[in-house]
């Protein structure tokens, strides 16, 4: 009798934790589809995979307790998170793996500055890669060396080791190539033209500051980002570590307004941080390659660790014919 009680007792314990839980994430994923109102509504939205993993968790526990509202309610979440990941599975200006060529390969990572010493480790990758057009941020001085010695085979550069660090490498000759700065903090960010097989590009890499921090400037930096996407008059890619997912409503907000497509569409589901922690805990997709719809995207990757907290994305674009 006393074993009965207890797991009586304990089986209690779970229900109601559960029931916690739930409200709990309901109410902070409901908060996320409130992107609009700003502040914490739309950081919220970012969560969307998280969300996902721990009603997949409650629903399984939860249908253990037979408590049908329990499961249901959990289910009901599950699935209003689960759909806001079709986007990244349909759609999009994708091509087949055997579709157009010449291709041009961009590669963007974040080094993780001081806090990463595998500077060769980055080096084979990007080798490996033998990528077109690289942006990397966070960019230190000492990166920025090692990066300078190593890949000689890039010989258009332009760095920034400031205010969080970026640089822009290039096989073709970049003209125009400036470092613009946003902000009382002087986030920098680059811009530059090229010509790749024979068409104009406008290139824009750019690394906006966490959400948390500064609270509102990586959305006033993507305003200014859409801007300069949208005034380009040829193609353009826009890419990096934007602090942003694609549930962001600012994030969607700066495709929609930038005139650009998400390379992520149609590949689906690619989160790059925080890679730093465990394999488990990379359930944010924040680093982008956004272009207009003068491409298409023939191929979109996320590479291996390379010491960083993020992991590196590399797409392979076509001019569409």
């Amino acid at each position: 009798m006393r074993e009965k009680n207890k797991a009586a007792f304990f089986g209690r314990i779970l229900i109601g934790v559960s029931w916690i839980i739930l409200v709990g994430i309901g109410i902070v994923s409901a908060m996320g589809f409130c992107g609009q109102l700003g502040g914490w509504f739309d950081i919220f939205s970012n969560f969307r995979a998280l969300y996902v993993v721990l009603l997949l968790i409650l629903t399984t526990v939860t249908s253990w307790t037979k408590r049908v509202w329990l499961t249901t309610g959990s289910l009901l979440f599950l699935l209003v998170n689960g759909l806001t990941f079709m986007p990244l599975y349909f759609g999009g200006l994708h091509a087949s793996a055997s579709g157009p060529d010449p291709r041009l390969r961009v590669l963007e990572l974040n080094v993780f500055g001081g806090k990463n010493i595998q500077k060769e480790r980055t080096l084979d990758l990007i080798k490996h890669s033998n990528a077109d057009l690289i942006g990397i941020s966070e960019v230190t001085v000492p990166w920025m060396l090692a990066l300078q010695k190593g890949l000689k085979q890039y010989p258009h550069q332009v760095y920034e080791p400031r205010f969080g660090g970026v640089a822009l490498l290039s096989k073709f000759p970049l003209e125009n190539a400036s470092v613009k700065y946003f902000g009382e903090i002087k986030r920098p960010r680059i811009t530059a033209s090229t010509v790749i097989d024979g068409r104009n590009v406008r290139l824009i890499f750019a690394h906006p500051v966490i959400p948390l921090y500064r609270k509102g400037s990586r959305d006033e930096e993507l305003v200014v980002l859409a801007s300069e996407a949208n005034s380009a008059t040829s193609a353009a890619i826009l890419f990096g570590d934007l602090n942003a997912t694609p549930w962001s409503h600012n994030f969607n907000k700066l495709v929609i307004d930038g005139g650009l497509i998400d390379s992520e569409q149609g590949f689906g589901f690619q989160p790059t941080w925080c890679a730093f922690w465990s394999p488990f805990s990379t359930l944010f997709p924040i680093d982008h390659c956004l272009v207009t719809d003068h491409f298409v995207v023939v191929d979109r990757r996320v590479l291996g660790n390379i010491g960083s907290d993020h992991l590196p994305l590399q797409v392979d674009l076509a001019f569409r014919k």
